[in-house]
């Protein structure tokens, strides 16, 4: 019994490295409406949680547009370059967060651009709906 329990566990452990390796393991801000990415994009900003801030945005098609080949890249491999993306991403999210201030709100939605309004200013984002799922492509 306790053989089946440890290797039990061991695979509970693999699986989980491997998911946060592909970043299946995480949360991520990307919602079925612009709005949702949008209100949850602003959320982490106010909590100054740039790390899930950066999830709403698409990193694998600007990817794609600058590597030709980047269906052949190995998936590992592409996981770990959104990884490192959105890590550099996370750190320049800092200036948004002052941008908006406090309270920030969706004022308006139109298109694919969803304008969100705060104490101090606001923002817009350029939004595109990839797997169901909306993600920003552009800030301004």
């Amino acid at each position: 019994m306790p053989n089946r329990l440890m290797s039990t566990l061991a695979a509970l452990a693999l699986c989980g490295s491997f998911a946060l390796l592909a970043g299946c393991g995480s949360k991520g801000l990307a919602g079925t409406s612009a709005k949702a990415t949008a209100e949850g994009f602003a959320a982490a900003l106010a909590k100054q949680d740039f790390a899930l801030a950066a999830t709403a945005f698409d990193y694998t098609t600007s990817a794609r547009r600058q590597n030709e080949n980047w269906d052949e890249i190995p998936k590992g491999q592409r996981d770990l370059i959104i990884s490192k993306l959105q890590e550099e991403r996370a750190a320049a999210l800092s200036v948004y967060a002052s941008r908006l201030g406090g309270n920030a709100k969706v004022e308006s939605e139109q298109g694919d651009t969803v304008v969100l309004k705060g104490d101090a200013g606001s923002l817009s984002l350029q939004m595109m709906q990839s797997d169901g799922k909306y993600y920003i492509v552009q800030v301004w």
